[in-house]
């Protein structure tokens, strides 16, 4: 059996050497979508400083020492297993703005 069309084996990663719109130059510009980390909704005072952590780019180590509390405290905030004390709502508001 003789086929018209003749099949090559290719070489592993040789066809990315191939444009595939040489005369083409259109550059794709889109908004990035959050992360996953981002809270759906700001229901919870936890979901507001995480928020403002992830805009910042700042680990929860670095919000801890801001805030004066330890790492695992605003862990649990974030994760509404527990709440802020008082004492600790006028930092949390300079930090959030």
């Amino acid at each position: 059996m003789v086929s018209s069309a003749r099949s090559f084996p290719r070489a592993r990663g040789q066809r990315k050497l191939i444009p595939a719109l040489p005369f083409c130059h259109v550059k794709l510009r889109a908004q990035r979508p959050p992360l996953a980390a981002y809270p759906k909704e700001l229901r919870t005072l936890g979901d507001r400083v995480r928020k403002r952590r992830l805009d910042l780019g700042l680990r929860q180590k670095d919000v801890a020492e801001q805030l004066g509390v330890d790492e695992m405290t605003i862990n649990n905030w974030e994760r509404h297993r527990t709440r802020p004390i008082g004492r600790l709502l006028p930092a949390i508001s300079r930090f959030l703005g």
